[in-house]
């Protein structure tokens, strides 16, 4: 579907964070292309992935092994909070793999009204349903519909940012194509603009609400 992702991890060691859905398929995509490569599968739970030169990595501390590799494909869900990622490992998404290597990013929605209501909850879908925000000192995880103005929420690698805000501590990549069609990653630091919807890439940030439910 898309050779560039392929090219781009061949000669890459890769994590697959997470084995449900989206993990699976991120397998099955990548063994499909490239069925000689050794990749990794690491989940909380015992999975026991189809294929051969597939290493697993189970249990509680299955995030310790985050950074031995070169990419990590993240299940939406997985949280970040207590994990520290090192600059030479890259935490990554089908989301944000599509969005920078597809040549084209314009959607077309034909059909009846009813599939053309489905299209755009797939395109919503793209805005995380939880988020972290500071809520005396602490972190908190919210639905992210209930992020306030002013509140102030923290994104880490791999994550969609929640709301359109200004980042006031950290630096990262942030991953816009969905918005500017833009593949290369804007790099974000204390005073930018950042968008729901949009991928963290690499570094933290912490970022204050600007627009927040309808008005994003």
């Amino acid at each position: 579907m898309l050779p560039k992702i392929i090219d781009y991890l061949k000669d890459k060691s890769v994590l697959i964070l997470g084995f449900g859905r989206e993990g699976q398929s991120t397998l099955s995509y990548i063994k499909k292309h490239l069925p000689e490569k050794e990749l990794t599968v690491a989940d909380k739970n015992k999975v026991t992935p189809d294929g051969e030169n597939i290493r697993t990595v189970c249990g509680e501390n299955y995030l310790d092994c985050v950074n031995d590799f070169d990419v990590v494909m993240k299940s939406p869900g997985i949280s970040f909070r207590d994990v520290e990622v090192n600059e030479n490992t890259e935490v990554t998404c089908q989301v944000d793999m599509f969005l920078r290597f597809a040549d084209c990013h314009k959607v077309g929605i034909t059909g009846s009204k009813g599939k053309t209501t489905s299209a755009l909850r797939g395109l919503l879908s793209l805005s995380p349903k939880t988020a972290v925000v500071i809520r005396d000192g602490a972190e908190v995880e919210i639905p992210a519909e209930r992020i306030k103005k002013g509140d102030i929420f923290v994104v880490r690698p791999g994550e969609s940012i929640p709301a359109d805000g200004v980042v006031i501590e950290g630096g990262s990549s942030v991953n816009e194509s969905a918005l500017t069609g833009e593949s290369i990653p804007a790099d974000k630091s204390v005073g930018d603009y950042v968008s729901a919807a949009t991928v963290n890439v690499s570094g933290f940030i912490k970022c204050e609400a600007q627009r927040v439910g309808e008005d994003t």
